[in-house]
């Protein structure tokens, strides 16, 4: 493969523009596809989704899609289909993207596909901005102040530390739950009251707000029973840690918030978009031969 010059981002949402102004200020080519409708201040050149093949590599959305069908575009005119996007980009390019199912990349299967959130880097940088949009979401939904009251975190991995470790900060008490004995011990390590999801469980008693890392659905019917009145935030992808329809009609108040860095903080996130790109560019020579 060629040297990497030039890139289009196509389809996203501001995170993707800012990720392409950082590029650009690093020595890259960049334009942007599928922003038509995007009225915001974030300086780009505009290509049209049909001249992907004139990029040496091509930056999809992250996540790809919401339907499975179309590319994640909502500031575009139209509709822009994965599977028309994979002819416009043509065989041999570069593709980064995010959440990429095994189904879906094999539309690209003659490209060198990335997905960005398999990289532990990418991770690590989205962790914080995560973290302070949950502490916002906290400080808006809820009726008391966050210091006090009691926060339930599922999941204590890159994420669920630093949604933990932020809400402990700020005078939260806060309740771990994992299912793994190391992890359960490191959390109690940093001072964390824990409980094991890995079994039967209850909530804990107390419990104000709810904040789900873990991608699986762990929160059963009799959960959502507990918690009634409570504030959910769900941080984690599809399928999620409960099914929130239903938390919904049991009158818990169901806070979406996967995604966060591109809702709260959408430069930064745009940045590390930006700097996951180069460090793979840098390191890994597969993705240049």
């Amino acid at each position: 493969m060629k040297d990497i010059n030039s890139f289009l981002f196509a389809g996203g949402d501001e995170r993707q523009l800012y990720g392409a102004d950082k590029l650009k200020k690093e020595g890259y080519e960049t334009a942007a596809a599928g922003f038509e409708k995007y009225r915001g201040s974030v300086p780009r050149k505009s290509e049209r989704a049909e001249n992907a093949h004139l990029y040496d590599a091509v930056v999809l959305p992250l996540p790809l899609t919401r339907d499975g069908i179309n590319i994640n575009a909502p500031f575009a005119e139209g509709e822009i289909s994965i599977a028309s996007l994979a002819e416009f980009i043509g065989k041999g390019k570069l593709i980064f993207g995010g959440k990429m199912t095994e189904e879906l990349s094999k539309l690209f299967s003659e490209n060198k596909v990335c997905d960005c959130y398999s990289r532990e880097d990418f991770q690590l940088m989205n962790a914080l901005p995560t973290a302070e949009g949950i502490a916002e979401i906290a400080v808006r939904e809820l009726p008391v102040t966050v210091k006090g009251t009691k926060i339930f975190v599922l999941g204590f991995g890159r994420t669920g530390k630093a949604i933990g470790r932020l809400l402990k900060a700020m005078g939260a008490d806060v309740v771990v739950g994992a299912r793994r004995a190391e992890v359960l011990e490191k959390a109690k390590e940093e001072g964390f009251d824990v409980l094991d999801i890995g079994k039967a469980f209850n909530f804990p008693e107390g419990v104000r707000m709810t904040v789900n890392t873990v991608p699986e659905r762990i929160v059963a019917e009799k959960h959502l029973m507990q918690m009634k009145g409570t504030v959910y935030a769900e941080a984690a992808s599809a399928p999620y840690g409960a099914d929130l329809e239903r938390a919904r009609e049991l009158g818990v108040k169901v806070v979406p918030a996967s995604g966060l860095p591109g809702k709260t903080a959408p430069e930064t996130a745009g940045e590390i978009i930006a700097e996951t790109i180069i460090n793979i560019l840098k390191e890994d020579s597969r993705w240049r031969e």
